[in-house]
């Protein structure tokens, strides 16, 4: 079993914190200059401890006249700051599950291997939606409008508004639905164009983006958002030779 002094620095606290909070343990209340003297640390290390355990409520302080005394408080508080700090500790794995997957793409690139990073749900999207905002040429993209309005909808309109503030052009090829033919009546601009597709002759329900040498995956299954991108410039070279064919031979809708 780890000692108290061990289990206060994996909490976040330092040297002098850990030795101030158990003397005032030991002690009961004290004036900064009792503290001071019982201690190793400057007058000004014992204000800064002090004021960092007042902050985790570790510690608290009362007035009498000129004088002012520190205590701990009830020693419960100590699971609240284990608690925040294993709150922490989740939102760094989480956070650094994601750095991995960035970083694996790119340790995959460098031994001539396809980038891959997978995401879930609308987080998810919107990294890859921004992402796409680092494109140095038109954005191609097949884009399933039901499922964009299904699950994406207020996050695909602050998208849109952000592409056009970086000026992107992104070309779209829509299978020709209702929430087709309506997403292309409220084209406002030049920088979004749509060409329709039978939606029988190619009924694909996942959208793709294609810009850079990325590809990303935006699909739904068991009603999980779900999102893949590829990092490989042969693939994405393919892909945009594909979709430049069809965006060739597809007529312009009418408004």
């Amino acid at each position: 079993m780890a000692t108290i002094e061990q289990n206060l620095g994996l909490c976040g606290l330092d040297k002098s914190d850990i030795e101030l909070y158990l003397f005032l343990a030991k002690t009961g209340r004290q004036n900064v200059g009792r503290i001071e003297q019982a201690s190793s640390f400057s007058r000004a290390t014992v204000y800064n401890s002090l004021q960092r355990l007042e902050k985790h409520d570790l510690v608290e302080k009362n007035r009498e006249g000129r004088s002012v005394f520190y205590s701990i408080t009830h020693p419960q508080h100590l699971s609240l700051l284990a608690e925040y700090k294993k709150q922490e500790m989740e939102l760094l794995t989480h956070d650094m599950k994601k750095h991995i997957e960035h970083l694996t793409g790119t340790y995959n690139l460098t031994l001539g291997k396809p980038g891959v990073r997978f995401y879930e749900g609308e987080e998810g999207a919107k990294e890859v939606l921004q992402d796409t905002l680092q494109a140095r040429g038109e954005i191609f993209a097949y884009v399933n409008m039901d499922i964009v309005e299904a699950y994406v909808k207020r996050l695909n309109e602050r998208y849109m508004a952000e592409r056009k503030r970086h000026g992107k052009v992104k070309k779209i090829i829509l299978p020709d639905t209702s929430a087709a033919k309506n997403f292309v009546k409220k084209i406002d601009d030049k920088l979004t164009q749509v060409k329709l597709i039978s939606k029988t002759v190619c009924p694909f329900e996942t959208s793709l983006q294609i810009y850079n040498d990325k590809i990303s995956y935006l699909t739904v299954y068991k009603k999980n958002l779900l999102t893949f991108v590829i990092t490989h410039p042969g693939i994405a070279n393919m892909q945009k030779a594909l979709f430049s064919f069809m965006w060739q031979h597809l007529p312009s809708p009418s408004r």
